[in-house]
């Protein structure tokens, strides 16, 4: 039946738990130890296991959800290999001297969530612009309250959709037999009528459901960082540009 590691508010809890975890670790170790220590080529291991016990316990669910909760543990395990071996920093690098540790701790983990390391100077190119929304009323950058209630809006509405699709998902697998009878080979000669499906469903996941999943965590996040550690909203632009202004990946997805 459709059960509770199944559900998509099972996948969001379990998620934020390891999530947490894979960004405070590296996110203290960034700011409490020196570029080069010894602690900084312990901690990605550790990050890396922490992720496979999300994998181990959970993997049988394989649904989209799933799978991209499992890909964001994975970013932010290379983005602290990155930030702590490959181009490390440390707390000089990213604090001013009259930072207290909670300050430079808040940019830390920042840093390590944030990929695109907004108003830093390692900000990726082309970032998208807030809603035209805002500028209409006033003002490049929305007020904390206003941004807030549109994060929290959007994201109740998503988590929704994304709930939708993995009750259906899971309703349509009991339909097609057991799971002691389900295959994950690949049956290349089918009818055409299968394939159409196949090519439907698959595109509809990478596209919609992939794009909700990932722009859900993002504003989950802005909510926490503009919400608790009074960041201003300018520190999380949208993480997704305008579908009508696609022109390339780097113009849709700064």
């Amino acid at each position: 039946m459709y059960g509770l590691h199944d559900s998509t508010s099972a996948v969001i809890i379990q998620l934020s738990c390891f999530y947490v975890l894979q960004n405070v670790i590296p996110a203290t170790i960034l700011i409490t130890t020196r570029k080069g220590s010894h602690l900084r080529y312990l901690c990605i291991p550790w990050m890396i296991w922490i992720a496979s016990r999300f994998v181990h316990p959970f993997g049988s669910s394989r649904s989209p959800a799933w799978c991209q909760a499992v890909t964001q543990l994975i970013i932010a395990t290379f983005q602290a290999m990155d930030l702590l071996l490959i181009n490390p920093l440390d707390a000089k690098d990213i604090s001013h001297g009259e930072d207290n540790l909670r300050h430079r701790f808040v940019k830390a983990v920042r840093l390590i969530a944030q990929t695109r390391a907004i108003n830093t100077p390692w900000q990726v190119k082309n970032v998208p612009s807030h809603p035209q929304y805002y500028i209409r009323r006033g003002g490049q950058v929305p007020s904390r309250r206003r941004f807030l209630l549109r994060q929290l809006s959007i994201v109740l509405w998503q988590y929704l959709v994304l709930d939708i699709v993995q009750l259906t998902s899971s309703r349509q697998t009991l339909d097609r037999g057991t799971s002691e009878n389900v295959t994950y080979t690949v049956e290349w000669v089918a009818p055409v009528g299968q394939w159409a499906e196949r090519i439907v469903t698959h595109l509809s996941i990478w596209l919609l459901v992939n794009r909700l999943i990932v722009d859900l965590v993002y504003r989950f996040l802005s909510i926490i960082f503009v919400g608790i550690f009074k960041d201003s909203p300018s520190d999380w632009p949208p993480a997704f540009g305008s579908m009508v202004e696609l022109t390339t990946l780097r113009g849709f997805w700064g």
